[in-house]
């Protein structure tokens, strides 16, 4: 009876590990349920050139399939850079693309990477004249 009950608790352990672990917090909804979230992580800081940068990855449920996008963020100047964009599923990249154009460029106030920058630097884009 006790091994019986030990197997279930070792079970239920199990089962739950993988909940547990899981990365992936959801950051918005747009239009038509396609959720996005942060895989947290892969959120990181580092160094490009002067600037302290955040760099993480965001996945987007597409109705073809999950659409990972790699970013840094620079929080401080409000740029972000999308350093490439793969579509996945089973555990395989079936397209992966990586921009030629390295460069950061201003945060738009409801685009993409202003869904990237809150979730980043914890603060909405703020306005040119604010």
């Amino acid at each position: 009876m006790i091994r019986a009950q030990l197997s279930i608790a070792a079970l239920a352990v199990l089962l739950a590990a993988p909940l547990a672990a899981e990365p992936w917090k959801e950051v918005a909804q747009l239009p038509g349920g396609i959720v996005v979230a942060l895989d947290e992580g892969s959120v990181t800081e580092a160094m490009d050139g002067l600037d302290t940068v955040k760099l993480a990855t965001f996945r987007r449920e597409m109705p073809s399939g999950p659409m990972e996008t790699d970013i840094s963020v620079n929080c401080e100047k409000q740029l972000s850079r999308i350093r490439g964009v793969r579509l996945v599923g089973g555990g395989q990249v079936y397209r992966q693309q990586v921009p030629q154009t390295a460069g950061f460029t201003p945060v738009r106030d409801g685009s993409s990477e202003a869904i990237y920058f809150k979730a980043l630097c914890g603060r909405d884009v703020s306005l040119e004249g604010e």
